[in-house]
């Protein structure tokens, strides 16, 4: 059973992109993946509880950004899925839309597998549009 306050943390980091709070719940072989999707997916893993903890802290919340809209959280048994969408801009005023997900697999209270996964498009809205030249 998923404990409230591990439940809690995990709304925390979906909605802050800030991992501290399940820090604490992390098992000794945690492992911690990210795959990012755009034009060809990257992925990359890191195993161990003090090397993801390490790898996390970097980030420091700089992952995504507080968002005002809700964070779609689902659960079933010993998974914990939470979703959002958000759209950022980056240089020359262009945007891109960013889907992403966490995957929380827990056993016995503890996390043992945390998965991000990003999936990135670029966003029409904003992008001039072409006119024909005429003659």
């Amino acid at each position: 059973m998923i404990s409230q306050g591990l439940l809690q943390a995990i709304r925390v980091v979906g909605g802050t992109g800030n991992f501290r709070s399940v820090f604490d719940y992390f098992s000794e072989d945690v492992e911690f993946s990210v795959l990012l999707e755009f034009r060809s997916p990257t992925r990359s893993a890191i195993r161990g509880r003090q090397s993801v903890i390490r790898h996390l802290q970097n980030l420091n919340g700089t992952d995504s950004q507080m968002i005002e809209t809700p964070v779609d959280i689902f659960g079933d048994g010993e998974r914990i899925v939470t979703c959002r969408n958000a759209i950022g801009t980056i240089e020359a005023g262009a945007t891109i839309g960013s889907e992403c997900t966490l995957v929380f697999d827990i056993r016995k209270g503890l996390i043992r597998r945390l998965a991000v996964h990003h999936e990135l498009s670029t966003a029409l809205e904003g992008h001039p549009t072409v006119v024909p030249l005429t003659r």
